[in-house]
């Protein structure tokens, strides 16, 4: 049981160690692959580009799906209010969907030496998603356990 508290980051008296163990709760581990064809920026942002057949495929390990990866999903990449946000979305995978105020969230603000951000809008969408699924992939205790 007191590993199970000293894991989640329960009982602790010091802020900062109970933040760096909440983390725990968000970790994720992910890696992203090309396929395809390299297309020129250029020529993408061009209206007669034709597909290419190429992007990215990703692969997240998580112990927890609705604790990271569909955290990471809904409340970092598609949430226009994340970390005191008022009406922008991830630049590269948000969905550009108005909020249900009717507040546009396609615009980026890009931070400038000056502390003067520069605000970019609107922001196309460069992500479209194909795809996807949830596979099961056994932690170490149940692999120690099946090779018993």
């Amino acid at each position: 049981m007191t590993r199970l508290v000293r894991t989640l980051g329960l009982k602790r008296t010091d802020l900062r160690s109970d933040l760096v163990e909440s983390s725990r709760f968000h970790r994720i581990l992910r890696r992203g692959r090309e396929f395809g064809d390299w297309v020129d920026p250029k020529a993408a942002m061009q209206p007669n580009c034709p597909d290419p057949k190429s992007g990215l495929q990703i692969i997240c390990l998580n112990a927890n799906i609705s604790r990271q990866f569909e955290f990471v999903q809904t409340a970092w990449l598609a949430s226009a209010k994340f970390n005191g946000l008022a009406d922008e979305s991830d630049p590269l995978t948000g969905n550009r969907l108005p909020l249900p105020s009717g507040l546009a969230t396609d615009c980026f603000s890009q931070p400038q030496p000056n502390g003067v951000a520069q605000r970019l809008q609107p922001v196309p969408a460069f992500v479209t998603v194909r795809g996807g699924g949830y596979f099961f992939l056994p932690g170490v205790s149940a692999l120690r356990f099946l090779t018993r």
